[in-house]
């Protein structure tokens, strides 16, 4: 039934709320993400929080309000502020956090484990990142069949069975389906949530893997349609189970060089024009090179000075360390790059290139063979030489002088 909005009288405010259902007037649900609750005797709990406080923060963040405060009464309020949920200053009640990537860089794996640990209430991310206490999760993924979610979950050998209890009853995740959150998707979705958690303490955590499956515009490059999106579609999902859930956004970014990488990767994002004003936080996760398995992972935070970009390995359930990187000291460098520069004032200069490797001027083969380190770990040296100018790929000039680097710079 639906609740006529007052007629207001000449100089008289009204806010005119949403008519929100209760659970209880809504019918059964019959079919949902394929989900087993967790039994009675798992540990851990949600975040516990005062519901009235709960109710007053939701009222405030919706759409058909806007609520004032004078700066004097911001300078003078007493108030105990609770800790974000993923700190320092990654994810707080009600924020948005992108993670983006190229193709194959692994974002899902990263988000796999930030997932994991906030379940947990663990540290991720090399520690980076800790999270205040076991949070709930539901985790919307539309890519990966059960197969594959089994055999990525099997990766974390560490766990016990403390760990064990609080995944199974803190994480859900959807299986892959073939939907669009349009009106009808994001009403099935809200469904889904709300049945996946039957004790009614909704998740504090909602992610989306990835947008492009679900985005239902035209382009996501347009970021009037990607921005629509965001405020019509996601917002409406949170509003609707848990208006102070952090959302957790998968999206894709261009393939673009390591400079560019370098001097900005936030740019590279897809729609970024919307996305960049919109998210709270951001990671942006890539592949150095097509050999390596190495990852750069930056970061943008808009509620606080960001870490410093990092590389990592995956093994195992998470990121980790690049084991091999200490293998290589300054005096090791020094014999490659002074290899490389022999190779370029003999006339046969090496590059990267596969028809290098039969004619010997294979850089990573070459340097991995004279110093018995992983070619994977050469590679990744080379492209940092070129993106600091310390090394130049030169075109080919003639038979007698083919393509390959020109040391042009210094170690120091």
């Amino acid at each position: 039934m639906k609740i006529p909005a007052p007629t207001p009288r000449a100089g008289e405010v009204v806010t005119i709320e949403r008519y929100v259902p209760s659970r209880e007037s809504e019918p059964p649900i019959a079919e949902v993400f394929p989900h087993t609750p967790s039994p009675s005797w798992a540990v851990g709990s949600s975040r516990e929080v005062d519901q009235d406080r709960l109710a007053r923060q939701a009222h405030q963040i919706t759409d058909t309000t806007i609520n004032t405060v004078s700066f004097l009464t911001l300078l003078e309020e007493n108030v105990v502020e609770e800790p974000d949920y993923i700190e320092p200053n990654f994810a707080g009640p009600g924020q948005l956090v992108l993670i983006a990537g190229p193709p194959k860089a692994q974002k899902s794996l990263l988000l796999q484990e930030m997932l994991v640990s906030c379940a947990l209430g663990a540290p991720f991310l090399l520690e980076t990142f800790t999270v205040s206490q076991p949070l709930r999760v539901f985790w919307l993924q539309a890519e990966m069949n059960r197969k594959l979610l089994r055999k990525r979950a099997r990766e974390f050998e560490d766990l016990t069975n403390a760990d064990r209890q609080l995944l199974g009853q803190n994480l859900v995740i959807s299986e892959r389906f073939r939907m669009l959150l349009d009106d009808g998707g994001v009403k099935k979705t809200v469904k889904t949530i709300r049945a996946s958690f039957p004790d009614g303490k909704m998740p504090d955590v909602i992610a989306i893997d990835p947008l492009a499956n679900v985005f239902d515009g035209d382009d996501e490059n347009q970021s009037a349609q990607l921005l629509r999106f965001l405020t019509t579609r996601l917002e409406k999902i949170r509003q609707d189970v848990n208006p102070m859930a952090v959302i957790v956004l998968v999206h894709h970014s261009a393939k673009r060089s390591a400079d560019e990488l370098a001097r900005d990767p936030f740019s590279t994002i897809r729609g970024s024009g919307a996305l960049r004003g919109y998210y709270d936080s951001c990671i942006v996760i890539s592949r150095p090179n097509e050999e390596t398995k190495t990852r750069k992972i930056h970061f943008e935070l808009r509620s606080g000075e960001a870490p410093a970009p990092m590389t990592v390995v995956y093994s195992k359930g998470r990121f980790r360390k690049e084991a091999e990187g200490a293998a290589i000291d300054k005096a090791m460098a020094r014999r490659m790059l002074a290899d490389l520069r022999a190779a370029w004032e003999a006339g046969k200069p090496w590059a990267l290139t596969a028809q290098c490797r039969p004619e010997g001027r294979h850089a990573a083969y070459n340097l991995s063979r004279a110093y018995r380190i992983k070619p994977t770990e050469v590679t990744a040296l080379i492209n940092e030489w070129a993106r600091l100018n310390v090394i130049t790929l030169r075109p080919r000039i003639t038979r007698k002088r083919p393509a390959g680097f020109e040391v042009t710079g210094t170690l120091d």
